[in-house]
């Protein structure tokens, strides 16, 4: 038998899988190690309707990298979600979404642009 979880503990799974995490930037599949960076934490909202059939989390709070202390040598394209158990998600930016950030520049990912969803 194979039973499927309803969407009460899809919601409580979500608030304890995101809820002491941190998002870190990639690029080329390799964390970001430029002076300045570091990993942010995410604040989720309260998991709520569905996106392409799952429940979802979004970022609450805007998250701010930088500002970078020098021009980075190439584009950020990738992001990851991470907790004290490892990496939990992760995904790639759009195309124009990718940065690459220049001395004293800050990259911000606006509340409510991350998407974290669970089906």
């Amino acid at each position: 038998m194979v039973a499927e979880l309803t969407d009460r503990a899809k919601d409580m799974a979500l608030m304890l899988l995101f809820l002491n995490a941190d998002l870190g930037l990639t690029r080329k599949g390799q964390e970001v190690s430029d002076t300045g960076y570091q990993r942010r934490p995410i604040l989720p909202t309260t998991p709520a309707g569905e996106a392409r059939g799952a429940r979802i989390v979004r970022n609450s709070e805007e998250i701010k990298f930088g500002p970078w202390v020098e021009d980075a040598p190439e584009k950020i394209d990738g992001w990851f979600v991470t907790t004290t158990d490892g990496v939990m998600a992760r995904g790639d930016f759009d195309a124009k979404a990718q940065r690459r950030p220049e001395r004293g520049d800050e990259l911000l990912i606006h509340s409510g642009e991350l998407v974290l969803g669970l089906r």
